[in-house]
């Protein structure tokens, strides 16, 4: 069985703004560091998450300004955090259960990334590649 640790991608440090950051700095921020979320820290302290569905449905739609709207206005603040040691299917049930696409990951009480839906998906069909690939050359050489 797979930790989730397995399937998060190691690209240094996870993408954070402050909660006084504007919604437009956080898009911003994720269009240069090309993810879909980033974390809200308060110092060390993870705060909630600021998502492209948090942007939508709470900035956009609402028409507020995203140079003058405060990411803390607008973020998920009941985010879920799963453990490094958490299964990938069991991040993934968290996932549809919840309705959301993006958790972070800690190891103890340090966050070491994010993993979402389509880190998952990418990571289960490699990992249906390499189980069928032996499978695909017995049939093709027999």
């Amino acid at each position: 069985m797979s930790r989730i640790v397995d399937v998060v991608r190691r690209n240094g440090a996870p993408v954070t703004v402050p909660p006084t950051a504007s919604a437009q700095t956080a898009a911003a921020t994720m269009t240069q560091h090309n993810v879909g979320a980033t974390h809200v820290h308060e110092g060390d302290t993870l705060v909630g998450i600021f998502t492209e569905r948090d942007l939508a449905r709470r900035v956009v739609v609402p028409g507020l300004d995203p140079a003058s709207t405060p990411v803390a206005d607008v973020m998920t603040r009941d985010v879920v955090v799963v453990q490094a040691s958490t299964s990938h299917n069991e991040v993934m049930r968290l996932m549809q259960k919840g309705h959301f696409r993006h958790a972070p990951v800690s190891d103890g009480d340090k966050i070491v990334g994010v993993v979402s839906v389509r880190d998952l998906l990418r990571f289960d069909k490699e990992h249906a590649e390499a189980e069928n690939l032996p499978l695909r050359q017995y049939v093709y050489t027999s």
